[in-house]
């Protein structure tokens, strides 16, 4: 595995604004094992604002209009938008009432607002006033309408891609009086494998019968061995990612779609608590006579042998997890030339390669990570809840301080006042897996490169590509709210520097 660290800036540009419709109207019903499912999520790919669900004789219905795209004689679309140096242009051929404009994370959470009124058609622009690196969406309302633009900022010449918007593909689009289609039916339910259903027409009855989900359900004692817990993976399976992508009043979870079963061929172990500090200054020092641990862990943010580390990037953590190998006469899974900078604070490895086929200690995959947190549930949280089931409510607070280490019980209290930071690992219940602090605490390095979104098609043992820029961090943190604190989430937020709410846990193959 090579690590790429150039970025290219890629701009994205191209919405469309509905003149007329083909009616859509799809109706149906979904059975599992002969009986109707209630409650589940039906949906159309490429008309993602087209969504039914099913009642308790579990029977749906979706109707609606697909946007067409309005051409002028020289067949150029009438409506055309592209982000450039943080400005937006977009170009309206009529006159528009309201224009909402949202610059947003690739997660949702907002980065700046502002609403234009009574435009005449022609040219517009906005200014966003804020420099932002990454991946973002830019979000353009026209009444009832949504458009969803995906930037890519970064260092670099710029380049301009046309992109489909809101998940509508151009390719895939018709005029009004077309009937062909080319289109994607999406259905998902708590506990049942998802389904997709290529359809041809938008006006049409499908009769859909799912399949149930097979994660481990521990049954009994679980197999401990040396502060790891075994796993249960191999004929198994689970639903990874968010169904619904509106889940918050801050926006949209794109990256976390589309649900997609992930099955695996084997069993692993994984670390049933953060690593520790007291674990990764033994274990470093043993192995790397020049390290030296982070003088920004601090009595502020916490310092104790039960506290889990912290302030450490992913080199440090596959430093600790070849060491870790050594220690038990195991295979190391990654190599690398050099040590780039001081072991232990921030360091840098070059030409990093790994083989995950080796029997040696490893950060999790992101589909091994999300499989072991939600602990066999479907639901957002691996107690049983969902993020529906949340407000801001005192009760809501007080549950959700007594099953993780989040925002409320640790970095609102203020610095300089116990409690404030990391706490001790394992103060709250671990979940059915026997696994604590999957939800929060400190977020968690993984071995995956990051990708947008998840593709369209089932996995077995995925990895995550091959080469990229910056590895996935999974899990809620001190800092968090409960959005981050879902088992989907691939969100990574930090309060303020990063580091301090980062830490790991490890994971070995079982043989």
């Amino acid at each position: 595995m090579k690590r790429l660290y150039a970025s290219i800036t890629v701009v994205i540009c191209s919405f469309m604004l509905i003149s007329q419709a083909q009616e859509v109207n799809i109706t149906g019903t979904v059975k599992g094992d002969g009986s109707p499912i209630s409650g589940a999520r039906v949906s159309v790919k490429n008309l993602p604002h087209l969504v039914g669900y099913t009642n308790e004789s579990g029977e749906f219905s979706i109707t609606g209009s697909v946007p067409v795209i309005n051409k002028t004689s020289s067949g150029r679309k009438t409506i055309l938008a592209t982000v450039n140096n943080n400005v937006l242009r977009f170009r309206t051929e009529n006159n528009v009432t309201d224009v909402n404009i949202d610059l947003m994370t690739l997660q949702g959470r907002s980065l700046y607002s502002s609403q234009l009124k009574n435009l005449k058609a022609g040219d517009h622009s906005v200014n966003f006033n804020k420099k932002f690196q990454g991946i973002n969406l830019v979000r353009l309302r026209f009444g009832t309408d949504a458009y969803i633009i995906k930037l890519f900022n970064g260092a670099g010449s710029v380049i301009t891609k046309q992109s489909g918007m809101a998940g509508l593909s151009r390719t895939n689009l018709r005029t009004a009086s077309s009937s062909a289609v080319n289109d994607t039916l999406v259905i998902t339910a708590e506990n049942w494998k998802h389904k997709w259903i290529d359809i041809s027409d938008y006006n049409k009855q499908v009769n859909v019968t799912l399949f149930a989900s097979n994660p481990w359900k521990p049954n009994g004692n679980l197999t401990r061995d040396k502060g790891m817990i075994q796993i249960a993976a191999k004929g198994h399976d689970f639903e990874m990612g968010q169904a619904e992508p509106i889940v918050s009043d801050d926006g949209l979870i794109y990256s976390e779609q589309p649900v997609h079963t992930v099955s695996f061929t084997y069993d692993f172990w994984m670390d049933t608590t953060e690593v520790t500090q007291k674990e990764f200054d033994r274990v470093m020092k043993k192995y790397h006579p020049d390290y030296e641990a982070p003088n920004s862990r601090s009595a502020t943010y916490g310092v104790g042998d039960k506290l889990p580390v912290y302030f450490v990037n992913w080199d440090d953590a596959v430093l600790y997890c070849n060491a870790k190998s050594k220690e038990d006469g195991l295979d190391t899974v990654y190599e690398y030339s050099e040590i780039n900078g001081t072991t232990g604070v921030l360091c840098m490895l070059m030409d990093l390669k790994s083989d995950l086929n080796k029997n040696g200690y490893r950060l999790p995959t992101e589909a091994e990570w999300e499989y072991a947190c939600r602990g066999g549930t479907a639901t957002d949280y691996y107690w049983g809840k969902n993020y529906k089931n949340y407000s801001s409510a005192s009760i809501d607070t007080a549950e959700i301080s007594k099953k993780a280490i989040w925002r409320a019980n640790s970095y609102d209290i203020g610095m300089d006042v116990s409690g404030y930071g990391v706490h001790q690992v394992a103060s709250t219940p671990a979940n059915s897996y026997g696994l604590y602090d999957m939800a929060g605490n400190v977020s968690e390095h993984i071995h995956d490169f990051e990708t947008l979104e998840y593709e369209y098609t089932d996995a077995t043992d995925p990895a995550g590509p091959e080469q990229g820029d910056i590895h996935f961090i999974r899990g809620g943190n001190w800092g968090n709210d409960v959005l981050q604190l879902r088992s989907s989430s691939r969100n990574f937020i930090a309060a303020n520097y990063p580091y301090f709410f980062c830490g790991f846990r490890t994971v070995k193959k079982a043989q």
